[in-house]
């Protein structure tokens, strides 16, 4: 038995238990928002948990088959008493998912969580032997718009999920430091490429558009594409160093055919890419989760 753990109004959690029944794999699914407000009990290290919904007693096995997308939404509920619950909820599940060794989790908190933080993330990827474009975080407006004399894009700092577009120099005239700090990026023309890691399977399609950012444009085109070899081992030995069993890696493949690192997302929403690959990643998942394999 699989169990999806994550919010039922989750395109990705509910693309994926989708998936799995489509196909045949036993699977659960766990809403926290469901979790949050009942009693749970998490004991450490590695029992079995219990939560009490109403008057139905149910169990999550410490050996079990775990796919996660722990979120808190503890800063937007809207009352206090609510907050408070999801907030220990998530830390008492993301302890006990640590603790639990003898299960497979996807993917356990405990992982190098970089991503939160663009700059640092750029700078270990490049350290781990990836070309990763030049990029700055300022808050000064002679800086930012010095930088943005060659061909740029802004993107978020943190890990929040925002859309990315090109800057100009005039785009800094009346910017304030108490606006910043802002966080750009050389770009690089060509194709888009996302790959997504499942263990040591690598799924990747390519993306051709004429957007800034392919994600909000409808007349994108897709392809699955085969990456090489070397770039391969790198993504997959860099997940393990990570902590990740599960990634998302987006690349952009300039005119010479080289393949730069913009981030590697270690909760990818994936269910739009996976629609595209004909459900393989949800089947390297499942296979994985199972041990069966595909």
């Amino acid at each position: 038995m699989i169990t999806a753990i994550g919010l039922g109004t989750d395109p990705t959690i509910r693309h994926f238990v989708a998936q799995c029944r489509a196909n045949g794999a036993e699977v659960e699914l766990v809403d926290l928002h469901d979790l949050a407000l009942a009693e749970w009990m998490f004991p450490l290290p590695g029992q079995d948990a219990i939560w009490r919904d109403g008057e139905t007693e149910r169990h999550l096995p410490a050996s079990g088959r775990y796919y996660v997308r722990p979120i808190d939404l503890s800063s937007v509920v809207e009352s206090r008493r609510d907050g408070l619950s999801w907030q220990s909820m998530v830390q008492a599940l993301n302890a006990w998912l640590e603790s639990i060794r003898e299960a497979i989790v996807i993917n356990r908190p405990g992982h190098f969580q970089d991503n939160g933080s663009k700059p640092l993330h750029e700078a270990l990827l490049a350290r781990s032997g990836f070309l990763v474009p030049p990029s700055l975080t300022s808050s000064d407006a002679a800086t930012l718009s010095a930088f943005a004399r060659a061909p740029s894009i802004v993107k978020t700092i943190s890990g929040a999920r925002a859309d990315c577009w090109g800057v100009t120099p005039d785009d800094f005239t009346t910017f304030r430091p108490e606006s910043g700090p802002v966080h750009l990026q050389r770009r690089v023309e060509g194709a888009d490429v996302r790959a997504h890691v499942v263990g040591d399977s690598v799924l990747a399609l390519r993306i051709d558009s004429e957007a800034t950012d392919y994600r909000i444009d409808g007349e994108a085109t897709y392809a699955p594409v085969t990456l090489p070899d070397a770039l391969i081992e790198r993504m997959t030995r860099t997940a393990r160093d990570m902590g990740l069993i599960f990634s998302g890696w987006d690349f952009k493949v300039d005119r010479d055919g080289q393949y730069w690192l913009l981030e590697a997302n270690p909760m990818p929403g994936y269910n739009s890419y996976d629609k595209r690959l004909d459900g393989s990643i949800t089947a390297a998942l499942v296979a994985l989760l199972t041990g069966v394999r595909r």
